[in-house]
């Protein structure tokens, strides 16, 4: 009987097997890396947005200070003498805000305004209707390009 090379190529069909096992391992790990960071993602903005919500909530009788496309404070409240404290502070805790959600969401940004379908908007257009009978929302959305398994932007809404 003649069986030389029979034990070469099962070690050769053996190491091909294990290749694709490893490929498909890889892959699901990748696959797993892109969802953590979008997972990450909607845990910041989610947390960003009730903290913000929090901070209406807390001081409801200003609520108009902050809704910013309709009723936005001056941006030189800052160095302008005819300003209140309170715009200042409206201001001051707005700018912050946004600040934080672009530091920490890729493009992050974010809006707080009266509206009736509070889940429509980007962050071009955030939908607001402004109606006084309407409720108040935080907005943020940001943009997860970056992540091949999401759309463009994404966006979420609290409840005020």
């Amino acid at each position: 009987m003649n069986a030389k090379g029979i034990s070469l190529f099962e070690v050769l069909i053996a190491v091909l097997i294990l290749s694709f096992g490893l490929l498909g391992m890889l892959a699901l790990l990748l696959s797993g890396l892109k969802l953590t960071t979008s997972s990450n993602f909607r845990n910041i903005a989610t947390l960003e947005s009730q903290s913000m919500a929090d901070l209406l909530r807390g001081d409801p009788r200003n609520l108009t200070l902050y809704n910013s496309p309709a009723n936005a404070v001056d941006a030189n409240c800052f160095t302008a003498t005819n300003c209140t404290s309170m715009q200042t502070r409206v201001q001051t805790e707005f700018s912050l805000w946004l600040a934080q959600l672009a530091a920490m969401l890729p493009s992050g940004t974010g809006t707080i305004c009266q509206d009736s379908t509070p889940t429509d908007g980007t962050p071009g257009n955030w939908a607001c209707d402004g109606l006084a009978t309407s409720q108040f929302v935080v907005k943020v959305c940001w943009d997860e390009s970056s992540v091949p398994t999401s759309s463009a932007t994404v966006c979420i809404q609290t409840n005020i």
